[in-house]
């Protein structure tokens, strides 16, 4: 028996989350994602009505959990949503700023940005989005005087040209 919960994910998570797992989403085995589940999957509180899905969640393949038959545990509460959510968010960074961080030197950073939205299934609406959540990235790590772009690079060869002395 397939087991299957719903969360709610911003549009452009939404859809990079579904391009890159298929749907309904099924994470590798031994994943961070799978641990969440695993750890969070519980049985449904008396009382309650069992999860329907609704307009725009997004279905998450639960892994089959030995000691946890899905049977009796079929429900993920809101703590788990909320940490699955995280970690999803997570994973999406670091592809986005894995992937995209080498160009910052480089102009046209908005045109690869509008690329790798292309290969990872992300559509044209939430292209602003993800441009937005870079740049907040890259400030973020800015106020911690991690520079990275132009600025970066010229650091990067001042210090080759000192010998590792700034």
């Amino acid at each position: 028996m397939r087991l299957y919960v719903y969360i709610q994910l911003p549009g452009y998570l939404r859809e990079w989350l579904t391009s890159t797992f298929g749907t309904p989403v099924s994470f590798p085995p031994h994943s961070v994602e799978n641990a969440i589940l695993a750890r969070h999957i519980g049985r449904l509180p008396h009382g309650e009505r069992p999860e329907l899905y609704t307009d725009g969640d997004v279905i998450v393949e639960v892994p089959v959990i030995r000691y946890k038959p899905a049977t009796e545990f079929n429900y993920l509460g809101r703590r788990g949503k909320v940490m699955l959510a995280d970690a999803i968010d997570d994973l999406f960074c670091i592809d986005m700023w894995n992937s995209l961080a080498p160009y910052l030197s480089s102009s046209g950073i908005n045109d690869r940005l509008a690329e790798w939205c292309e290969e990872r299934g992300i559509s044209l609406d939430n292209i602003e989005a993800v441009r937005q959540r870079f740049y907040r990235l890259r400030k973020n790590y800015a106020q911690y005087h991690i520079i990275l772009g132009k600025k970066y690079k010229k650091n990067l060869n001042k210090i080759s040209d000192n010998g590792g002395k700034k």
